[in-house]
């Protein structure tokens, strides 16, 4: 009975070193896609002529690219300080921390939608609940594993 417990308690410790690795391996792909968003400094005619013509005509997409890299980074931390207060992770947990990473690649589209279709109340929104839904499944899933030492307020920074 004893070794059963043990194999399974070793199963739940690899399992989360596995999750902290895909973890790891999403926010770099989507930080690196964030930074494939910035429009390169070319427009159709040929080079601009100033920094503020490239401004001008890309305003938007940086500010809304910043704005993304801002949320990735914050769930990044976030992740990394919640995740580091683990021992395992049961499979509840990890469902929810995939969740998360889903609701993350979701919100790396809505950031393209916004800047491909352009703005619109229907881009803002899509942004805002994938956001809203990697933060929420983030802090549910941390929830399911918070240790009985685990600090209330390690959820925020």
């Amino acid at each position: 009975m004893k070794e059963t417990i043990k194999h399974f308690s070793k199963i739940q410790t690899l399992q989360l070193s596995r999750l902290e690795r895909l973890a790891d391996v999403i926010y770099a792909l989507v930080l690196w896609r964030l930074f494939t968003l910035i429009p390169k400094p070319v427009s159709a005619e040929g080079a601009w002529h100033s920094f503020s013509e490239y401004m001008t005509a890309n305003g938007m997409t940086l500010v809304i690219v910043v704005i993304g890299v801002i949320f990735v980074i914050i769930y990044w931390l976030q992740s990394n300080t919640l995740l580091g207060n683990l021992e395992k992770s049961d499979s509840k947990h990890t469902i929810l921390s995939i969740v998360q990473l889903f609701a993350l690649l979701l919100f790396l589209m809505s950031l393209n939608l916004g800047i491909v279709l352009g703005n619109s109340a229907f881009t803002r929104v899509l942004e805002s609940a994938t956001a809203a839904l990697a933060g929420l499944s983030g802090a549910l899933a941390v929830w399911n594993q918070k240790p009985p030492s685990y600090p209330a307020r390690c959820i925020g920074f």
